[in-house]
């Protein structure tokens, strides 16, 4: 039994419940996202999770103004083991932090979508939100033009998803978090039979605020290679998540 209260401690807040089922377990799962697609992408990133075997998904959106050989590039990736999604919306991400603004959100939406759709993928079913944030409107907008599963900034776990959930909580990789952290949250995932998300942004050397330091992001795509070769958990893109859960 949840029992909500309405007090001064609810004040602008949002509550995800993901799937809350007792008694109720999935295959150890680590799901890995990049929101925006950058140089370092083609050159270090994709090359590094092809020769680790890493499934991935990129989420992009009509502000990455690809030249034609990059977007050749990102279509053979998406051939051959890359999920291609959407990034909120170009050029007002604000827009999309919004209760009001039905019309606004799903012109913009759309939009998006079919710029993706024109130059790389037909029918992209992955999402990541703007700012890690995903207000109730949008899900059922995002529902109605054929999305299906969303990646949001949440530090927490996935322990069952159904056609009828939409939303997966992914921890960020950048210079507040270390490895070690990292690492320990795949292990929790691992030994309570659950889903975590892992995502950021860009791979730099040194890494900011959003973008991941490459040694950093290295020791963790390592440990969890390490464990998928022991067969104690399983690494996916959104999109294969949702196919598996679905299907």
């Amino acid at each position: 039994i949840l029992t909500f209260a309405n007090n001064a401690n609810m004040s602008n807040k949002v509550i995800y419940l993901n799937s809350i089922i007792f008694n109720q377990a999935i295959k150890p799962t680590v799901l890995l996202g990049f929101n925006g697609v950058y140089n370092d992408t083609f050159t270090y990133l994709l090359p590094f999770m092809k020769s680790n075997d890493l499934e991935c998904s990129v989420f992009t959106n009509s502000n990455n103004a690809l030249s034609n050989t990059l977007t050749d590039s990102l279509i053979m990736y998406r051939l051959d083991f890359l999920d291609v999604g959407q990034y909120g919306c170009s050029p007002n991400k604000e827009l999309l932090l919004k209760d009001d603004n039905y019309r606004e959100q799903y012109l913009a939406l759309k939009d998006t979508k079919a710029f993706i759709q024109t130059n790389v993928i037909n029918s992209p079913i992955s999402y990541s939100c703007p700012y890690g944030n995903m207000r109730p409107i949008t899900v059922d907008l995002l529902k109605d033009i054929g999305f299906g599963i969303a990646k949001v900034e949440s530090d927490a776990y996935c322990s069952f998803f159904s056609k009828e959930d939409m939303c997966i909580p992914s921890v960020e990789i950048n210079n507040n978090t270390d490895a070690q952290t990292i690492k320990d949250k795949i292990d929790y995932a691992i030994a309570t039979e659950q889903c975590i998300g892992i995502s950021t942004y860009n791979v730099t050397d040194y890494g900011d605020e959003i973008n991941a330091k490459k040694s950093v992001f290295e020791e963790v795509m390592n440990y969890l290679a390490q464990k998928i070769s022991t067969g104690e958990v399983e690494c996916m893109s959104y999109k294969t998540f949702y196919e598996s859960c679905i299907d």
